[in-house]
């Protein structure tokens, strides 16, 4: 079994799915910091799972579109790389200032993994088309919007099995 400090960080997969540039500043550089654009992000993150439903005149906001891909993309990715031994506890090390670091082999792996994951096709369950993984959140964004204009009836998550 793996202790706590063995395990890598679901929010760094999250990060990356994001935005590639994130992900390195907070794990690689640590270099992130809170700005006034963050902090009102992560205010309407934590808003987004309040047991409050936000109403504007146009939309019903009820959670952020990266929580419905977040278990696809990142989560996924990471436990395939922990159950196929890619990645393990020996690829991070801790820090004076408590920081996880990781190597540079673990960090190509990671990449590598996921740059091969983006490429792969699926069928888009909605869309009823093969698309790469890397452009299910673009093409939820379009179905987002396509929504919020009152083109579609509802949103349509993106349920994958």
């Amino acid at each position: 079994m793996y202790s706590e400090d063995d395990l890598l960080p679901i929010s760094g997969l999250q990060h990356l799915a994001f935005c590639d540039r994130r992900w390195a500043l907070i794990h690689l550089e640590q270099q992130w910091e809170e700005n006034l654009f963050t902090a009102e992000g992560k205010l309407l993150h934590e808003k987004a799972h309040s047991k409050e439903i936000e109403s504007r005149p146009d939309a019903l906001i009820r959670r952020t579109l990266m929580e419905e891909l977040r278990p696809v993309l990142a989560d996924r990715l990471a436990l395939a790389l922990i159950n196929r031994r890619q990645v393990s506890s020996s690829g991070f090390s801790r820090s004076d200032s408590g920081g996880i670091t990781m190597t540079d082999s673990t960090r190509k792996e990671i990449l590598v993994a996921w740059q091969l994951r983006k490429q792969e096709e699926i069928l888009h369950p909605f869309l009823n088309e093969r698309i790469p993984f890397g452009l299910v959140p673009h093409a939820q964004a379009l179905l987002l919007a396509r929504y919020l204009r009152g083109d579609l009836d509802a949103y349509p998550s993106f349920l994958w099995k």
